[in-house]
């Protein structure tokens, strides 16, 4: 994790968080206090209630192809879709492990500095 010091977080694929919880714990080794955990996925896996210490970004891939399906329907229904849209939003939940950015630490500091 120390070789790139200028990386700021890890995104883990939330399918990977167990290996990635059993590499750390076997191996001895913590999560420095500057890097960010980042668990990425289906929304449907990563909910806030989640006992994971870590940030989740979630993606809402059910969602999207529930729309994707309902379009195609309404497309082969004769429907005019060309200038349908609809948005799904992804959620990121910051939890307090989470490293704050560098840029921001810094001006923190010098914040606080007497």
């Amino acid at each position: 994790m120390r070789e790139h010091p200028e990386a700021t977080a890890i995104i883990v694929q939330s399918f990977y968080m167990q290996h990635f919880a059993e590499y750390l714990a076997n191996s001895g080794i913590s999560v420095p206090a500057d890097l960010s955990v980042i668990q990425w996925g289906e929304r449907a896996g990563c909910e806030r209630t989640s006992p994971t210490p870590y940030s989740l970004l979630t993606e809402p891939r059910t969602e999207c192809g529930q729309a994707a399906v309902n379009l195609v329907h309404r497309i082969f229904n004769g429907e005019d879709c060309s200038s349908y849209h609809f948005k799904i939003n992804a959620e990121l939940i910051m939890r307090n492990g989470c490293a704050l950015p560098r840029t921001l630490r810094r001006s923190l500091a010098e914040s606080f500095v007497l």
